[in-house]
């Protein structure tokens, strides 16, 4: 709009030029017109005055006059030559004049007339000798002079009519001139009364703009005046000085002040910054003397205001430079933010609040798991034990419903700690293949016993075809199934319960939809109740009498495990006809693993071994025995390198495990030392062994001499496989770490299947007070920690337990820390460090939750 507005302007400027340019060089030209109507009517003037015709008429009759003195005086004895002498000289005169006078410039340069003029002056030049000679002279001339007068009578009569003709001529061209410079004049005068007409019209349109221009500014300046006036935004203006010169009604508010008031004081003394300092402003316009200006023309900025009280509060404030034609001014607009800062402060302070109850949930779950769920796998497995005893009916009686009730709580319980797991562990579960029929049909059997109690048939099929292998959560997966069957259980008393599984395959997509559907023939939901089974800690009855226990977290679990797996869960049911529990996961189908089962099979068959492992951690070296011992191999065990070499020397070994960081004498230089001292195990194979190895650390296993790489967490199938690969001559190395998880289900399900219940139980507790004990040590003494050394090798020792129990996530902490630690980094450290207690907490409160019932 503006540049179209400046477009037009300049059009009407350039047609206004054009205009008066015309009418001044019309002007200018009418002028000379009238300067040549002038002259030529002068002329016209000039010639009348002068009397051509008479003039040309007089010297004919002045040459009759001569010739008819002349003529007498012959015929007179005593000639009158005064009389003769006069009427020549009024002749010689009257030609004269038609040499001295302009008006018969033009006409004697007529030919006729020349001719005429040159025979007359040549006559009157002839004869002034004789009129100025003597008398006798002149006197005896008179004849000839008579009869030369009489000859030249023709040619002074052809003067007279020839001059009289061209001088009429002459003035007819004269009168035609002025007549065409009057009509040019004429047409000048109309041509410039257009133009003069034209720039008037302009000059009047030009006024209605200047006049409409006016009025539209006049009306914006009002609606500006109103804005500002009205704005809840306040509106300083300072000159280039920093004094206040406008102050807006809202600006007063803000400061509390009025705008007579305002204009005492400089924009400066509002607000507490350097930067609008008259010093600052001054040399804003010379950008090479001084920095450009932190807040002229940055956008909005925060900073302190100061009120006509003293009360500092903060604004938000923009601040821009303009020209008023003279020199800058400096308009502030501002933004009184106290109200947004103090809900901003409250936000902070409500967060502050939930982290800190975040923190308590979380120290509360601690609690739960290490005061009350271990005392009560100790009153479980006691209530077991007694139960082996002689008792007598009633005891027995009270014992098993001791042991049921324990059992309850310990469910209710573990359910909670599932929660907590899962709010402190988000990350997507790890997939395996997995036998989709296998997997369901040992949940089938595992619950077999429970639906016998209520009376409940329980059964399962396949809709369509089956999807036998696919890559997906088995634990997780599991879980989710026990979740369902069991609450259709307890609510399908004497009723039939089915399990349906149905895979399909969407069209372009490369995984397939597996949708699981638990069918019971239950009491049902009430419809008003379906939007609350998902929930934590709902139960449809919360009366005494109720028929089901428990503490409404098993489909809130459900839920959230099923959510994580990229899948969607829901229910449709009809009360007292039944429900239907269903939930839909993506999975991608897989082959068979038959290479694995026959690669394990070969393992199986392996002859049993003589296994040296040298292990300084001592749940570590418990749980590798064990599974080696299972396994159908001999082990001896080595708390340090230097008796590992000790042993090596000693006897012949078929294999060595050996951990890499250990105290006295590490993995590498026992290595050494086995490989280039004489003993019995000089050329057995060596396996590197170790939670924690770096990059540095995998070459030199290569140099000192060891034949494979076992990394932890240490699972059977994967010592086996290191195993069987040393052998093959091939290096082994196990699966990478599950390091994003706080715990690695799988490979903790594992371990628990190969150690049985009581010794991973044992172990799990042993380990647990290990780590209290090392965390403690770690972070009792902040800000400060321990040595370096110290650090180091309570880290290491803890980093190797830890990976043994799938504690993946303090694994990897307590590895950063060992490393910082002989690298002596002291702020990674410190850290860590204060991070280690809340991971701890975590860890342990989800490692209890899986601790055996005993």
């Amino acid at each position: 709009m503006a540049r179209r507005g400046i477009t037009i302007f300049r059009r009407g400027w350039r047609l206004g030029s054009f205009l008066a340019l015309l009418a001044g060089i019309l002007l200018v030209l009418a002028v000379f017109v009238s300067i040549e109507v002038r002259t030529n009517l002068n002329r016209l003037n000039s010639a009348s005055s002068d009397n051509i015709q008479w003039t040309l008429s007089q010297i004919e009759v002045e040459m009759l006059e001569l010739t008819g003195a002349l003529i007498e005086a012959r015929y007179q004895d005593t000639p009158d030559l005064e009389r003769i002498r006069l009427e020549f000289d009024i002749l010689y005169s009257r030609v004269q004049s038609l040499h001295g006078s302009p008006v018969y410039g033009q006409i004697t340069e007529y030919p006729p007339f020349r001719a005429s003029l040159d025979a007359t002056q040549s006559f009157l030049d002839e004869t002034v000798p004789l009129m100025d000679g003597p008398d006798a002279a002149l006197r005896s001339a008179l004849p000839t002079l008579g009869t030369t007068a009489k000859n030249l009578r023709n040619d002074v009569r052809k003067l007279a009519v020839v001059g009289i003709g061209g001088f009429a001529q002459k003035s007819d061209e004269r009168r035609a001139d002025v007549a065409n410079t009057l009509i040019r004049l004429a047409a000048l005068a109309v041509m410039l009364l257009g133009a003069l007409v034209a720039l008037i019209f302009y000059m009047l349109s030009i006024l209605r703009k200047a006049r409409a221009r006016g009025a539209a500014l006049s009306r914006a300046n009002k609606r500006t005046n109103t804005i500002l006036t009205t704005s809840l935004d306040g509106v300083i203006v300072a000159d280039p000085s920093g004094w206040v010169i406008e102050f807006n009604p809202a600006a007063q508010d803000i400061f509390g002040m009025t705008q007579e008031q305002a204009r005492r004081h400089r924009i400066s003394d509002l607000f507490l910054t350097d930067a609008l300092l008259p010093s600052r402003l001054i040399r804003q316009d010379k950008a090479s003397e001084a920095p450009k200006n932190p807040i002229i023309g940055q956008g909005r900025i925060q900073l302190d205001a100061v009120r006509a009280n003293g009360e500092v509060f903060p604004a938000e404030i923009s601040v821009q430079s303009a020209f008023d034609g003279r020199h800058d001014l400096y308009i502030a607009f501002l933004h009184d933010i106290s109200k947004r800062v103090a809900d901003e402060q409250e936000l902070v302070d409500a967060r502050d609040r939930a982290l800190a109850g975040e923190q308590a949930k979380a120290d509360f779950l601690a609690v739960m798991s290490h005061e009350i769920r271990t005392p009560l796998n100790g009153l479980l497995g006691n209530l077991s034990l007694l139960g082996d005893t002689p008792l007598t009916p009633d005891q027995a009686q009270f014992t098993r419903n001791m042991e049921i009730s324990g059992k309850i709580l310990l469910r209710h319980v573990d359910s909670v700690l599932d929660i907590a797991r899962f709010e402190a562990d988000r990350s997507d579960p790890k997939t395996v293949p997995t036998n989709l029929t296998e997997l369901v049909q040992n949940v089938v059997d595992s619950q077999l016993g429970l639906a016998e109690r209520q009376g409940a048939a329980l059964d399962w099929h396949w809709e369509g075809n089956a999807l036998q292998w696919a890559e997906v959560a088995p634990a997780a997966l599991e879980q989710v199934l026990l979740n369902l069957v069991g609450n259709a259980i307890k609510f399908t008393p004497k009723g039939r319960i089915i399990i349906e599984l149905e895979a399909t395959k969407p069209v372009a997509s490369p995984q397939h939809l597996l949708e699981v559907r638990v069918i019971d023939t239950g009491i049902g939901i009430p419809e008003s109740d379906l939007e609350l089974v998902f929930q934590d800690f709902v139960t449809r009855d919360t009366s005494f009498g109720r028929l089901a226990g428990g503490t409404g977290l098993g489909l809130g679990i459900a839920r959230r495990i099923v959510e994580s797996m990229g899948g969607e869960i829901g229910v449709e049911s009809t009360e007292d006809v039944g429900s239907v529990f269903w939930f839909r996961v993506p999975v991608t189908a897989s082959a068979s693993p038959d290479a694995n089962e026959q690669s394990t099979g070969k393992l199986r068959a392996m002859r049993a071994l003589d296994v040296l492992l040298v292990e300084d951690n001592q749940i570590n070296r418990d749980v590798t025995c064990e599974m080696l011992r299972r396994a159908g191999h001999k082990v001896v065990c080595s708390p340090d390198g230097a008796s590992g070499v000790e042993n090596a020397r000693a006897k012949r070994f078929d294999l060595i495990l050996m951990d890499i960081s250990m105290p006295v004498m590490d993995g590498f230089q026992a290595t050494e030392q086995i490989r280039n001292t004489p003993g019995a195990s000089r050329d057995t194979p060596i396996i590197a062994f170790s939670a924690n190895v770096l990059p540095s650390d995998r070459e030199k296993i290569a140099q000192a001499g060891m034949n494979g790489l076992l990394s932890k967490p240490l699972i059977l199938d994967h010592l086996k496989s290191a195993i069987a690969g040393v052998f093959d001559s091939a290096m082994a190395t196990a699966p990478s770490d599950v390091t994003g998880a706080l715990i690695d289900l799988p490979h903790l399900t594992a371990t628990r299947e190969e150690l049985g219940d009581e010794v991973f139980a044992s172990l799990l507790t042993r380990f647990v007070a290990e780590l209290n004990e090392t965390v403690d040590a770690l972070t009792s003494g902040a800000p400060d920690h321990p040595p370096l050394p110290e650090i180091a090798a309570s880290s290491h020792k803890a980093a190797g337990s830890a990976v043994f129990f799938g504690a993946t996530r303090l694994h990897g902490a307590l590895a950063r820390i060992e490393t910082a630690a002989k690298a002596g980094q002291s702020e990674t450290i410190t850290q860590e460090l204060r991070a280690l207690p809340g991971l701890w907490t975590a860890t342990g409160t989800a490692l209890h939750s899986h601790l055996p019932d005993m």
